[in-house]
């Protein structure tokens, strides 16, 4: 492979470590705004739909950036029940089979 696909697997990375650094501000910015709600709600008795579809639209795109970076980082959520019985070898061919047994199941 040449330097040209090198190099820009270092752009995909570096752009996903900073888009996963501005959602880690983001979820700041929705927890607030989710308090905000439940204060104004609970204690106020004024309810704001528009914040709670705010919320909805900044948790979406989150999610989505946060398992990227997750991916990333190596961090995912892994069922250490499977893993702990697994080598290593075993263990990626676990992670590899993973998404056709979901894809299959979601067939049915």
């Amino acid at each position: 492979m040449g330097p040209d696909v090198q190099g820009g697997d270092g752009f995909v990375d570096r752009m996903v470590d900073g888009v996963g650094r501005a959602a880690a501000w983001l979820t700041l910015v929705l927890v607030v705004l989710m308090a905000g709600g439940v204060l104004l709600r609970y204690v106020f008795s004024i309810g704001s739909v528009w914040a709670q579809e705010l919320e909805w639209h900044l948790l979406a795109p989150l999610v989505l950036v946060g398992m990227t970076y997750a991916l990333q980082k190596g961090e995912h959520v892994r069922v250490d029940v499977f893993y702990a019985r697994y080598s290593a070898r075993g263990g990626r061919r676990w992670t590899c089979s993973r998404p056709s047994w979901r894809c299959c199941s979601r067939c049915w």
